[in-house]
């Protein structure tokens, strides 16, 4: 059958489709799958806290999920559901985009968040940002559009945010008794 005929609830928030060709439906419900013909839902009693508004493609064809209420979690390729330790505070996830890169770009109402795939980045008022209601959210090669609420369209243009790190570099130690005494130059 058509696969909108099995989706557990008519108020659909989000979708997409990942690389394994599987539908991914956010709705008022949980989340749903359509994929080889068959369905696979999470809802509340798969641990799913409703409604999921956002979709972003995972690793391996899993699925990122934000929820309007607050918070994130993901689906991974073996179907599990993991509650990420997302965003300070868990604010509430109006959009989810991943960059070439794989990282994970989420609109909130506190501003831009960003999983590199080890660690959180917030972007705010204090970085720029016009505003922090933020929704919707385009991520091109080299540029995130962010629509704001009342400031119209925040640009990013990501090869600005190509830091290298730092290099440090370290003398011998001196040890005197118990205390070491260690040098560093950055460069």
């Amino acid at each position: 059958g058509a696969p909108a005929a099995g989706l557990p609830h008519s108020r659909v928030y989000d979708f997409l489709e990942t690389e394994d060709g599987a539908l991914w439906f956010g709705t008022y419900a949980g989340l749903s799958r359509w994929r080889d013909g068959a369905w696979s839902h999470w809802g509340r009693d798969e641990g799913v806290r409703e409604p999921v508004f956002a979709l972003a493609p995972g690793d391996s064809g899993g699925v990122w999920l934000g929820h309007r209420g607050g918070g994130m979690a993901r689906i991974r390729a073996d179907d599990r559901l993991d509650y990420a330790d997302g965003p300070d505070g868990d604010p509430p996830v109006w959009d989810l985009e991943r960059d070439a890169r794989g990282w994970l770009w989420v609109a909130t109402h506190d501003g831009l968040h960003l999983f590199n795939g080890r660690a959180w980045s917030h972007l705010g008022l204090r970085q720029g940002l016009p505003a922090e209601r933020l929704w919707p959210l385009a991520v091109t090669r080299d540029q995130v559009y962010a629509g704001t609420s009342g400031a119209g369209l925040a640009v990013l243009d990501l090869p600005a945010l190509e830091v290298p790190p730092p290099i440090i570099s370290f003398t011998s130690p001196a040890f005197e008794g118990r205390n070491v005494l260690l040098r560093w130059r950055p460069w």
